[in-house]
């Protein structure tokens, strides 16, 4: 988990197996992932947060909401 906002940013996976983490997005966000994406990255917008996880270099990427 980063604990500052995140503006340029490149997400690796890694090397074997899964890790889950949360971010959030700072005034500019120009964030990115390396690697096979399942589905699609969301439109990163300031200051929201999002949470992905990553399975063997597959990411699934989203914006986390409230109910």
């Amino acid at each position: 988990n980063l604990s500052s906002p995140v503006d340029t940013y490149v997400f690796t996976p890694p090397e074997f197996g899964w890790a889950h983490g949360t971010f959030t997005a700072g005034t500019a966000p120009n964030i990115t992932f390396t690697g096979k994406i399942i589905g699609k990255l969301p439109d990163f917008a300031a200051s929201k947060q999002y949470e992905f996880d990553v399975y063997n270099g597959a990411w699934i990427v989203q914006e986390v909401v409230t109910q």
